[in-house]
């Protein structure tokens, strides 16, 4: 089990963000970081916990997502922001190759 530790998860709003979220915010700080193109967070009950914060941002933000990180100064980074799904894909081929290729890099 992690314990102890301060988190910064990146797509943090998606499902598996949110679910990993639900996992470890007990016993640790976790940073939630995502441009919230889709939130399954919104019916999550870790939005109330202390040891959760909520930032709005997109991982192609370099300046804000550097700014965030250098803040916290996590222990562990958690990256899975991403956009996925078929027509997502389809309609926003650009959008979709800057988050998942430049957000990643």
């Amino acid at each position: 089990m992690i314990e102890g530790k301060k988190i910064f998860i990146t797509g943090g709003a998606g499902f598996i963000g949110t679910k990993i979220a639900e996992r470890l915010f007990e016993k640790n700080k976790i940073i939630l970081y995502d441009n919230l193109w889709r939130n399954s967070m919104k019916d999550s009950f870790i939005t109330d916990s202390p040891n959760v914060k909520f930032v709005q941002g997109d991982v192609i933000n370099f300046g804000l997502l550097k700014s965030v990180i250098d803040d916290f100064k996590p222990n562990v980074i958690i990256h899975l922001a991403a956009i996925a799904g078929v027509d997502t894909v389809i309609n926003y081929p650009v959008k979709t190759m800057q988050i998942n290729i430049v957000g990643t890099y």
